[in-house]
């Protein structure tokens, strides 16, 4: 019979307990590349470790194994073939999503780093290498509330206007109420600051305001038929959803 008192009892949120529980081989190389490349010191912004007294090393340090260990145990499970670790392409986006998954507070944030990195390594149009950096930036520069809310708003266009298609700015106005009460049920984002995080996440060309785009169909429609401020999805984020929300069976 087995002794369990010999068997080492890890943290969840240690390297240990990923190796433990992932070590594939690409998980034990790509953890070795990674962090032996950034010394898990970014956050710091320069300052070493050592130049910090015991108490703040400690804490310091506890955090950035929690951050570390919850990125790999993400990508641990899109059971990525080591194989990958021979391209540059894929060593370079690993390094730069693990640099920004350091820094990231949320556990979900760090997930959904980990999926952006795993998604572009399974799915059969990963694009090119700028074009993951560009989706990278633009994950980095959101909270996680943000992006909930963006994809909260691809599940409402579907749910009420049907699918893509060019009228979706138009049938979002005439609902946009509906949105902003969803955002508060299902996110706690109170309705009245919908507006203005949404004019705010304009700088990342995931949504676009109908008022910008209604320039183009303002002579259709009539001064009679203009629609109340409200946003729509654009293709990037069609595009970055396909790659970030990646999953094993191919579904969102």
């Amino acid at each position: 019979m087995q002794n369990d008192d010999k068997q080492p009892v890890f943290a969840e949120h240690s390297h240990e307990w990923v190796l433990e529980k992932y070590g594939s081989p690409f998980v034990r190389a790509a953890m070795s590349i990674a962090i032996g490349a950034t010394g898990l010191v970014l956050p710091l912004a320069g300052i070493g470790l050592a130049a910090a007294d015991a108490a703040a090393t400690t804490v310091i340090g506890r955090l950035l194994e929690r951050r570390s260990a919850a990125f790999w145990r993400s990508l641990a499970s899109h059971d990525l073939d080591a194989g990958l670790l021979e391209s540059e392409d894929f060593v370079h986006q690993l390094l730069i999503t693990y640099r920004v998954a350091l820094q990231a507070h949320r556990a979900e944030k760090i997930k959904l780093l980990a999926d952006l990195l795993g998604g572009a390594a399974r799915t059969e149009d990963p694009g090119p290498v700028d074009e993951y950096e560009e989706f990278l930036a633009t994950i980095a520069s959101m909270s996680y509330r943000e992006f909930q809310i963006v994809a909260l708003l691809e599940t409402f266009e579907k749910d009420h206007v049907g699918g893509y298609d060019t009228i979706r700015w138009h049938e979002n106005a005439k609902s946009w109420t509906r949105f902003q009460l969803l955002c508060d049920t299902k996110l706690e984002v109170e309705a009245g600051e919908v507006n203005a995080i949404m004019t705010r996440l304009e700088r990342t060309g995931l949504v676009q305001n109908t008022t910008t785009h209604i320039r183009e169909h303002i002579l259709a429609l009539g001064p009679e038929n203009l629609p109340q401020t409200a946003w729509f999805l654009t293709p990037l984020w069609t595009r970055l959803a396909a790659v970030a929300l990646y999953t094993r069976d191919g579904a969102k």
